[in-house]
């Protein structure tokens, strides 16, 4: 009774008549039974609370809608942080391709390293573990420092059209395709 009592809009009407009997025979209002202790904790795990206290509804309505948002927003967060650091770690590896292709018109051939090519890796946002080159065919690998993940790799695959150009092509190797760019995507 103490719970409903504090989670509804007035007192019981039982305890109003029984005000009105007392002030009507001009006696002498008799206080209340307390309330179960039980119950005012009870009372704070429901959003509507009459206690004259707005507040710890409120606050525990505020409460459960942070944390119903940061159920939704945390993953979303994290696939978003995900896939900026991939995007980094395409644009170094753009770069690094780049130096290949300038290697593979001054010479006609690829480099065996990507030091020869005249590559050196420039990182700030720390999205690159390493990169390398595949002396045979020229394809760059490069392996991102998000430790989820580690195994997997960015091959940008080179290809010499009919006009000797050479094209790039862009794929992951055991990434998902989530957090790959569109163009990266198979």
């Amino acid at each position: 009774m103490s719970f409903h009592e504090l989670i509804s809009d007035r007192p019981w009407l039982v305890k109003r008549m029984a005000v009105v009997r007392d002030l009507a025979q001009g006696a002498p209002v008799e206080p209340a039974a307390p309330r179960h202790g039980l119950a005012y904790v009870l009372a704070l795990c429901v959003p509507r609370v009459s206690l004259g206290l707005g507040a710890p509804g409120a606050v525990l309505t505020l409460l459960t809608l942070a944390a119903v948002l940061a159920t939704v927003a945390w993953p979303a967060w994290q696939n978003l942080e995900a896939r900026t650091r991939m995007t980094q770690a395409v644009a170094v590896g753009r770069e690094a391709a780049a130096a290949v292709e300038r290697y593979y018109y001054a010479n006609g051939q690829s480099p065996a390293t990507l030091e020869q090519a005249g590559y050196a890796l420039i990182d700030p946002g720390h999205a690159v573990q390493t990169l390398e080159v595949d002396a045979g065919n020229g394809m760059v690998r490069v392996y991102p420092s998000d430790m989820r993940y580690r195994g997997g790799a960015l091959a940008f695959t080179p290809r010499v059209d009919e006009n000797r150009r050479v094209l790039w092509r862009c794929s992951g190797e055991d990434l998902p395709a989530a957090v790959l760019p569109p163009d990266c995507r198979d």
